[in-house]
């Protein structure tokens, strides 16, 4: 899949810009026992609004551009037991070295093992480690620094019948800094979710999150925030082509 962006604006035509988004996938599945995906994502746009570390504004053109890699592979081991391992990789930087102090790489591996006593209900269990590396944040000698994260994750999954499923997920980790060794801190969080279709054309959704981040804005990765969250959003096809 490919998308080409052109903005235009009436007044301002020195914000004109143009930008581009790619992806590419792959699903597949070996009978009955193992699966997997993979996902490649690749975007440039246009970032008049992003300032230099003395929020000034950056003269010139700056554009952003991102890649990433999404895989997952499960593989079921016994009846109603399964194992999985994912890794997700991803880049940001900027054209204008001046913005350059707020290019991160993130990656995250993961592993965890899934149980399904019935067919209505699935528990999960796993560890992920998230490490985000800043190549240009500093501006001593070494402007290299890394933060990580390590996390252990529960989930469940409840299908009751009549279009309902709920979902729960709830994780502990802790985040270490390599250059603010001071800021390290412990941190939980998770969410619950309802999804409800009442008829086959119509769907609900609601949501209820806690997670902590780090804040791209900020001089130091050593800044993190926790955001809580409350979301409701439905949706209804008209037909098979149509729906809002």
């Amino acid at each position: 899949q490919a998308a080409l962006r052109d903005n235009r604006f009436a007044r301002n035509g020195q914000d004109d810009s143009t930008g581009d988004s790619r992806n590419l996938g792959l699903d597949w599945a070996t009978g009955e026992r193992g699966s997997g995906q993979v996902a490649l994502s690749a975007g440039r746009t246009p970032r008049a609004s992003v300032r230099d570390r003395f929020e000034q504004p950056i003269a010139g053109r700056n554009v952003e551009t991102t890649q990433g890699l999404n895989a997952r592979v499960s593989v079921g081991l016994v009846p109603q037991w399964s194992a999985a391992l994912a890794l997700a990789q991803s880049r940001l930087e900027y054209s204008a070295p001046a913005a350059a102090f707020r290019e991160y790489e993130p990656g995250s591996p993961s592993a965890g093992v899934a149980w399904r006593p019935s067919a209505a209900t699935r528990l999960s269990a796993g560890l992920a480690r998230t490490r985000t590396d800043y190549p240009n944040l500093l501006l001593t000698g070494d402007p290299n620094d890394r933060r990580t994260r390590d996390s252990v994750e529960f989930g469940a999954v409840w299908q009751p019948g009549g279009g309902s499923a709920l979902d729960a997920s709830i994780s502990r980790g802790r985040t270490k800094h390599q250059r603010f060794g001071e800021r390290d801190f412990s941190a939980t969080f998770g969410s619950l979710g309802w999804t409800w279709r009442p008829t086959g054309k119509g769907t609900l959704r609601t949501r209820l999150s806690r997670d902590t981040g780090q804040d791209s804005d900020v001089l130091a990765s050593a800044f993190s925030r926790t955001t809580d969250q409350l979301r409701l959003d439905a949706s209804y096809a008209l037909s098979a082509k149509v729906g809002f």
